[in-house]
């Protein structure tokens, strides 16, 4: 069902993508069935780099607007990625597509297939708060503690306050399932001294 708003993650992310969302990017069909991979609509005049950047912008418009049908969202991103003219995109654009495809593959349940495009994002040199979000959302939906241990420490490093938007309970149980395997227990380590540091 529609929401009013997109969640909260996803509105600091599009705090970022201001530039995509224009009227010379409006969603081409109102319809979700289809949307900005079908190009019939746009001028042939408009380079590679125009139409891709416009079916970024196409993506952005909809969750702006609230569309909660993650699936066929992540459907169209993948397409941007996949097209050529996705090497035209500014590293900045690249990495907006990256962080807003693997981030509408977490809301719809495909953990395992946002886990790369997730990864990717964060490490990207734009990666802020909410590709580390994203991580350990994702890392924590698959029971994979010692990345989620890695995206916790990232976050309470760099960005202290979003430590306070999580529950204090999801932490404990990082630390209890990295700190029981000494493969992990350096990284339960480091996330013990982080924590402790972002709220001193």
């Amino acid at each position: 069902m529609p929401h009013a708003t997109a969640p909260r993650i996803f509105l600091s992310a599009l705090a970022l993508c201001t530039a995509l969302a224009s009227p010379a990017s409006a969603w081409t069909h109102p319809d979700n069935s289809e949307g900005p991979d079908d190009n019939a609509s746009l001028p042939n005049a408009w380079s590679v780099h125009d139409r891709e950047r416009a079916q970024l912008g196409q993506v952005v418009d909809r969750l702006r607007k609230g569309d909660t049908n993650y699936a066929v969202l992540a459907q169209h991103l993948r397409l941007v990625l996949e097209d050529v003219g996705f090497a035209t995109l500014t590293p900045a654009e690249q990495h907006y597509a990256y962080l807003l495809y693997g981030g509408t593959l977490f809301y719809s349940g495909q953990f395992d297939t946002a886990r790369d495009p997730i990864r990717h994002a964060s490490a990207m040199q734009d990666a802020g708060a909410s590709d580390w979000e994203f991580r350990l959302r994702n890392a924590l939906a698959l029971k994979d503690y010692a990345d989620a241990a890695e995206a916790a420490t990232t976050l309470a490093q760099r960005w202290p306050a979003r430590i306070a938007t999580f529950d204090a309970r999801i932490f404990t149980a990082i630390l209890s399932e990295t700190q029981s395997n000494p493969q992990t227990a350096p990284l339960a380590a480091q996330l013990q001294a982080a924590l402790k540091a972002a709220h001193s």
